[in-house]
């Protein structure tokens, strides 16, 4: 991934373990300061993702491998007292500023937050390029990918050998919800305030009023729109479990923009 001729700062490969039937080969490297992985996932969004990962520790000597998943938007281990538990044949290593794993796994570990390998499924390559005070082996992969994930375009086997295409998720539909936002709210709801203050004694009643009114609609119509947009953007009520509530940040964040879109209603 992200590569410029033959040099890349990603790579990613898996084969089906020669001479077994219940096994894959995988390797994982990145010309990074941070970790480097590749998560299976049902969807093409973050949240609930069997993760595997290549990290650097803090001294930027030693190289680790790790079984993790990601619970909602955050990252975990599978098992805090062995991270690389279920990867065997572990290799990992240092070289020329990049870092690389080589491990097989089973296809089914038979742990509840494994996926089963022998189905299909969206792969998510992301990376970070420097530490964060968290690199070391009992620690999960921390701090937040650089860059949105790459993704593939469609579900892969872990037994397939076939070359396959990732690319980045388009956020127009988010782009687009933030300026309609900042329209509404920064730019066209102060406008609309302005009006009634400052404008009752310039201007004769009915234009100023029909001014605030026209400019009030609009901060009304790009609300709702803005709105309409993030939604079709999530496809629908977006609930992070990744704390085993529904009572978390996210989820209160995603409340108070409700009573938000309430209010405007």
């Amino acid at each position: 991934a992200d590569c410029s001729g033959s040099a890349c700062s990603f790579i990613y490969t898996q084969q089906k373990l020669p001479g077994s039937s219940d096994r894959v080969e995988i390797v994982l490297a990145g010309r990074v300061s941070g970790w480097v992985a590749v998560g299976f996932s049902d969807d093409q969004k973050m949240g609930n993702d069997d993760v595997m990962g290549c990290q650097l520790s803090r001294d930027g000597v030693r190289v680790f491998a790790k079984n993790t998943n990601n619970r909602g938007k955050s990252n975990s281990l599978d098992n805090p007292n062995d991270p690389s538990q279920y990867l065997e044949n572990v290799v990992t290593y240092k070289s020329d500023g990049q870092i690389v794993c080589r491990f097989t796994r089973k296809l089914n570990t038979g742990a509840p937050e494994d996926k089963d390998l022998n189905n299909e499924y969206y792969l998510l390559f992301a990376s970070n390029a420097g530490t964060n005070g968290q690199n070391d082996f009992f620690a999960p992969l921390g701090a937040k990918h650089i860059a949105n994930p790459l993704i593939t375009s469609s579900k892969v086997s872990a037994l397939s050998s076939k070359e396959f295409t990732a690319s980045a998720e388009s956020k127009a539909l988010v782009t687009a919800h933030a300026i309609f936002m900042i329209l509404a709210w920064i730019g066209a709801a102060s406008i609309g305030l302005f009006m009634p203050r400052f404008m009752k004694k310039a201007w004769v009643k009915p234009y100023w009023f029909q001014a605030h009114r026209a400019i009030m609609v609009f901060v009304w119509a790009a609300t709702i729109l803005g709105f309409i947009l993030i939604v079709v953007h999530v496809e629908g009520w977006s609930k992070d479990v990744s704390n085993g509530s529904v009572f978390n940040a996210e989820n209160l964040n995603t409340v108070r923009r409700m009573q938000t879109i309430c209010f405007v209603l």
